[in-house]
């Protein structure tokens, strides 16, 4: 019954939202696009149909395609990740092989860099660097010069790098493999932009949390892996229940006291304390998304629903407990959210 009312809310919050809330082209913010939330559709491959949608949070008024509405051209083709340093927006566009640096106020592009193979995650550093991970086969790290916005060093990691996280002054990568096969996780020095060791977790890490305690879990295809933050080395390893599937699944987050970890498995997304040595058998939410992520002012739950890869998705908020607070229409097949 409550599986039945929760269904009945979503189809009325998704109509609501979807229809009053969504595309309001000429709604003037006056913060500009400084500061909300930003849902990044990755769009169809090869069809160049990748966006940006903005959520302002204090009014809660939705724009889909504001990069398009802003520059006048697409965004390009697979949106991966948008990251944000030195009061600017760095959109990853994997397919199209660049990054559209994007004045935050006005959202229109500034500079794009260029010179990428397969570029996937941004992680900002500090105010003067950032990280840009890249590669299918043997990858690299990108050292990014946040003022200048370009391309200034390269640090040799692991197959298919794919997500970072910064923690002990250390940046740890989670090595997926790509087209081949990896079990590593690098850690880099940013003070040198050099690997200094290397950690084996399980096959194919590709996503990365940091804990209450600076640990390090990492999402592998058949474990979540915990690995000490500060000596590297690996504290537990936690059977997931549908591991079958190679990069299934694929996306996890943390909340806001980051004690709970949140992974989106098949039938559902658990809930697992850090604290855990087993993954629930019964989901907070039953329901599968192909993207995940948290709010971390209010520990808001975000599951990217992609429909069925040819229409336009939805970005479903929950509260922790599970409960549906809205639905919201955004654009082609989204797949991560992110907070600024």
């Amino acid at each position: 019954m409550k599986n039945f009312f929760n269904f009945l809310l979503l189809c009325v919050v998704t109509i609501f939202i979807s229809c009053e809330k969504t595309d309001l082209t000429n709604q003037s913010v006056s913060s500009g696009y400084s500061h909300g939330i930003y849902v990044v559709n990755e769009g169809n491959y090869g069809q160049n149909n990748a966006s940006v949608t903005y959520i302002n949070t204090d009014s809660n008024i939705v724009i889909n395609d504001v990069f398009q509405k802003a520059n006048n051209r697409s965004l390009g083709d697979v949106a991966m990740c948008l990251g944000f340093a030195g009061g600017k927006g760095f959109i990853v566009v994997n397919n199209s092989y660049k990054i559209e640096c994007v004045d935050l106020k006005t959202f229109k592009t500034v500079q794009v860099i260029t010179g990428f193979t397969y570029p996937r995650y941004f992680l900002k550093i500090n105010d003067n660097t950032a990280y840009v991970t890249d590669g299918n086969f043997a990858g690299k790290v990108y050292v990014i010069d946040v003022n200048m916005m370009k391309k200034t060093d390269s640090i040799p990691v692991g197959y298919g790098p794919e997500n970072m996280v910064l923690v002990n002054n250390n940046v740890f990568v989670a090595n997926s493999g790509g087209w081949g096969i990896d079990s590593t996780l690098s850690v880099i020095n940013p003070a040198t932009n050099k690997v200094f060791t290397t950690v084996k977790v399980d096959a194919f890490p590709t996503d990365l949390v940091v804990d209450a305690n600076n640990n390090v879990w990492a999402l592998c295809q058949n474990y979540l892996v915990c690995v000490n933050g500060s000596n590297f080395t690996v504290l537990k390893k936690i059977p997931l229940l549908h591991s079958s599937e190679y990069y299934n699944p694929h996306r996890m987050a943390i909340d806001q006291s980051k004690t709970t970890i949140y992974i989106a498995e098949d039938d559902g997304v658990k809930a697992i304390s850090i604290t855990a040595l087993s993954v629930p058998t019964i989901p907070l939410i039953a329901r599968k998304f192909y993207g995940l992520d948290v709010n971390p002012s209010n520990g808001q739950i975000f599951g990217c629903n992609a429909e069925n890869y040819s229409q336009k998705g939805f970005v479903i908020r929950y509260k922790n407990t599970g409960e549906i607070i809205d639905s919201i229409q955004v654009g082609m097949i989204p797949g991560s959210v992110f907070f600024n």
